[in-house]
């Protein structure tokens, strides 16, 4: 019996196919959250708390972090290769920032008002930074804002930038 050769597929076709069986891969190995995020389209704008978690197929919901991993809520783990938010500088979970924040947050966690550790944070970045003043922001649109704010009140002078 002889088999005649199939058609010659496309080289897009062929990486349509192929994105195709890695997404189910991908969606069959996570039901949780293909529960949630269907769940989170009911209350979150793009079912997602910020667009860029909006994901094909669908978005990852992780339960924790430890050290530079990551794990859904299906239990697979992930390399944390975002690193974002700070924990690239010390990973998930370091026992010396979680007992920081509890201690703190035993203390009280938002006051809309200055407390000494603002100060005790600042000087520990002047020393390793070696950049005198410090301003401590919620984003960086918020950092930009006060930077332009800061440079119209001539507090301080505008970056200068050499043309090449």
């Amino acid at each position: 019996m002889s088999t005649v050769p199939a058609a010659p597929v496309s080289q897009r076709a062929h990486i349509d196919q192929l994105v195709t069986e890695q997404e189910k891969i991908f969606v069959d190995r996570q039901p949780r959250s293909g529960e949630i995020a269907t769940r989170a389209r009911r209350s979150l704008a793009g079912g997602a708390t910020s667009s860029w978690m909006i994901a094909r197929p669908q978005t990852v919901w992780l339960t924790h972090g430890d050290g530079s991993k990551i794990y859904d809520l299906d239990g697979n783990e992930y390399v944390d290769l975002h690193g974002g938010y700070g924990v690239g500088l010390i990973g998930h979970n370091h026992p010396a920032f979680v007992r920081a924040v509890s201690e703190r947050a035993a203390r009280g966690t938002h006051f809309a008002q200055p407390t000494e550790d603002a100060i005790v944070v600042a000087e520990e970045l002047s020393s390793r930074f070696d950049q005198p003043l410090w301003r401590f922001t919620n984003s960086g649109t918020e950092a930009a804002r006060e930077l332009l704010r800061q440079i119209r009140r001539g507090a301080l002078e505008p970056l200068r930038c050499r043309s090449w």
